[in-house]
């Protein structure tokens, strides 16, 4: 449904994916009244709001004002009580109800701003479009998911908003592109970046980084050698694989461009290889984990570990490692508890005995070839803790002698109160006889006179 410019525009921002991927690939905060005012291309902003833990951002508040940007907290949850460095944003859940509670009671709004890069919010793309509503993503190039810039209806990069910014990389402009034969020597760069980020070259991204890096770049405003005009982008790849710039692999579930000399097979491999050494992608910073101790694995556990990963150690998930010791712990072939398996996996990485790759998004952990030879080489604890441990069991000692007293002391004292008792039996069966109550938690009865 084309509703033109006549409905209102709702715009919502990741502000935490926006300020990581800005300060990363550029310099200084992100320039909030340029995205509103790019947003307003498309329609009246009826609604602006900027999802955030705002208690880390607190500086930026002031930005949104002045934008009439309207701040909406999302609280970083604490995985693990025990350990509060570990945080999970709220940002992406918040978000996609809020849009959702916009497009229900909103009939107004004709699109919908996303001012995001992240993944994620490809099943919100999808339901906003089967509403009939305009999607529009806004992002920086480099870091937004090609996953979900295909789905939208409209792509926006962050970089050709603002003028005149300071940047990481050098760019060129469209003015200078007179034939695809000067796209080819960026488009070359780009693979080899991505090969450095471990990033799978598909369609998408790469015209999504030459858009990045051209500005203005449209490959249906190019010619091939023949003076035809391109009509699609994979028209545009085609020519260069025709020219021997590029090689297209489509027996994949998703095409995606090579370098001539590389293959599916030894590309993988060098990404692989290279992947602890490679620049980091841009991301959310990871929080260092403090005051934990890491026990030394055991080496039963790490044969166990062994034996369970696939014959070429491609790597297994942290989840199918755990899954696959603990079946041989029901068979009886690995006699540990559940905590000691855990206690010892997590040790296997931090000492590096486990080392881990981003493969499509997920984190595979390969086991290190001298793994026992690490093994070996990691110390057992600190005289200082073994002499916290004495102390600790000179105080459980101290203790229990301390209760032994106790019970000494408790001893006596009831051995006196029987002999009191007794005494006091013996003065009553010379008087009258007679034996006094039991007592039974009360105090006796007066007898009758």
């Amino acid at each position: 449904m084309d509703r033109g410019n006549t409905g209102d525009v709702a715009v919502v921002i990741d502000y935490e994916n926006l300020y990581y991927s800005v300060t990363q690939c550029y310099s200084g905060y992100p320039n909030l009244e340029q995205i509103i005012e790019a947003a307003e291309k498309y329609g009246r902003v009826a609604s602006c709001q900027a999802f955030a833990d705002w208690g880390q951002f607190q500086r930026s508040l002031s930005f949104l004002l002045r934008a009439g940007i309207q701040p909406v907290f999302c609280p970083s949850v604490a995985t693990d009580p025990n350990q509060q460095q570990e945080k999970k944003s709220s940002v992406d859940p918040t978000m996609c109800v809020y849009a959702m509670k916009l497009l229900y009671t909103c009939p107004n709004l004709h699109t919908l701003v996303l001012v995001t890069g992240d993944r994620d919010f490809i099943p919100l793309v999808m339901e906003a479009r089967q509403m009939g509503r305009k999607v529009v993503v806004l992002g920086i190039g480099r870091t937004m998911s090609s996953d979900l810039a295909a789905l939208a209806d409209d792509v926006v990069l962050y970089r050709d908003l603002v003028e005149n910014v300071e940047t990481k990389g050098a760019r060129n402009d469209v003015s200078r592109i007179k034939s695809a034969e000067d796209v080819y020597p960026t488009l070359t760069e780009i693979i080899k970046e991505a090969r450095k980020l471990g990033k799978t070259t598909t369609l998408g991204y790469v015209k999504l980084c030459l858009k990045d890096r051209i500005h203005g770049f449209d490959e249906t405003t190019l010619e091939d050698a023949k003076g035809r005009k391109f009509k699609r982008f994979k028209d545009f790849i085609i020519d260069a694989v025709g020219k021997g710039k590029v090689k297209l692999n489509t027996a994949g579930s998703a095409n995606e461009v090579y370098l001539p000399d590389e293959t599916p097979r030894t590309r993988n491999t060098a990404t692989r290889k290279n992947g602890q050494n490679a620049a980091p992608e841009p991301s959310r910073p990871q929080r260092q984990k403090a005051g934990k101790n890491y026990v030394k694995p055991q080496e039963d556990i790490v044969s166990a570990v062994q034996s369970v990963m696939p014959k070429d150690n491609v790597g297994l998930a942290f989840t199918r490692i755990k899954q696959s010791l603990a079946e041989r712990k029901r068979n009886g072939t690995l006699e540990h508890t559940h905590t000691e398996i855990d206690s010892s996996l997590k040790g296997c990485i931090h000492f590096g005995l486990l080392s881990g790759e981003k493969v499509r998004g997920v984190m595979v952990y390969q086991l290190a070839d001298d793994w026992q030879e690490r093994l070996t080489a990691i110390e057992d604890p600190a005289p200082s803790q073994q002499g916290g441990a004495d102390e600790k069991g000179a105080t459980s000692a101290a203790e229990a002698g301390a209760g032994e007293k106790g019970a000494t002391s408790t001893a006596e004292a009831g051995a006196g109160e029987k002999g009191v008792t007794s005494t006091a039996e013996g003065a009553t069966e010379a008087a009258g006889g007679k034996t006094p109550a039991k007592r039974r938690g009360k105090a006796n009865k007066p007898s009758r006179a």
